[in-house]
């Protein structure tokens, strides 16, 4: 069972490139850190939170730290795809009161507008700033780190200056407030009565669209964000009982089954696999 956490513990940047001839079905996973990824070739689209979207040859999709995503495969065809993980801490030089280059991708709402099609992606030659990161990324030139960050830098002001002139769609915006209220009450008792309630819609209606919006089931979604808000707390040590209070569940048996169901561990088993 594969972890749907994927962490970058050791590395506050990281460059990966894949080519493959095909590749079976990805599982929605998170990530700790920004994911900036570069659509070479393949038949694929994208799972990101609260919308899936259709890739064509040198899109980007951006996502942030625990916005569920996975690719998914509608052929047999060749996928190739580059990728730029990253934290804050990679940047926090350019930090500064006056301007934060991760404004942008931290203010918009989680699961939306995480694409940039092509053709914007050659109008601001952000596919000339990627390959210039490609390409030093694997060398040991003395000016590597310099010539990624400031490449980097730009790249994500004018991401910002693009997110912050989109608008999204209206059914999609519905589904980003209610993730967005999923994430701030995660450890709240969540059910459809109280989402329908809090939005005035039907649960029947609620159900239908957020698993039509994200690919994945409400429950599915609560119980995944609980389960990596658990894993993160149980590598801090703290007791496996309060934890399965602290995030959610009502007994310890329920968090229990959901915790190896999702990661393919129990939870006692969470300082041994991640050592």
């Amino acid at each position: 069972m594969p972890d749907y956490i994927k962490m970058y513990n050791d590395e506050n940047f990281k460059f990966d490139y894949s080519s493959i001839p095909y590749s079976p079905d990805v599982p929605p996973h998170f990530h700790n850190c920004y994911e900036i990824l570069f659509f070479e070739k393949g038949d694929a689209v994208y799972m990101v939170e609260g919308n899936i979207y259709n890739l064509s040859e040198g899109d980007i999709l951006i996502t942030n730290p625990r916005e569920m995503h996975c690719p998914v495969f509608r052929s047999n065809k060749e996928y190739q795809r580059s990728i730029f993980f990253f934290k804050p801490a990679f940047l926090s030089d350019f930090i500064s009161e006056k301007y934060n280059p991760f404004i942008g991708l931290e203010n918009r709402k989680i699961g939306s507008q995480n694409r940039i099609d092509t053709k914007l992606v050659r109008q601001y030659k952000l596919d000339e700033k990627f390959k210039a990161i490609r390409e030093i990324s694997g060398s040991d030139a003395p000016e590597k780190e310099l010539v990624i960050k400031t490449n980097l830098l730009q790249f994500l002001i004018t991401i910002n200056n693009l997110i912050m002139s989109e608008k999204s769609s209206a059914g999609v915006e519905k589904i980003n407030e209610i993730i967005l209220y999923i994430n701030q009450n995660i450890t709240s008792k969540l059910t459809l009565d109280t989402l329908a309630g809090r939005f005035y819609m039907s649960k029947y209606y609620i159900s239908h669209l957020f698993t039509e919006k994200t690919g994945i089931t409400l429950k599915e979604y609560i119980t995944k964000k609980r389960i990596l808000l658990a894993k993160e707390n149980l590598l801090e040590k703290k007791p496996l009982g309060q934890v399965a209070r602290d995030v959610g569940f009502s007994d310890y048996s329920s968090f229990y089954r959901a915790f190896k169901k999702t990661l393919g561990y129990p939870p006692s088993a969470i300082n041994a696999v991640n050592s």
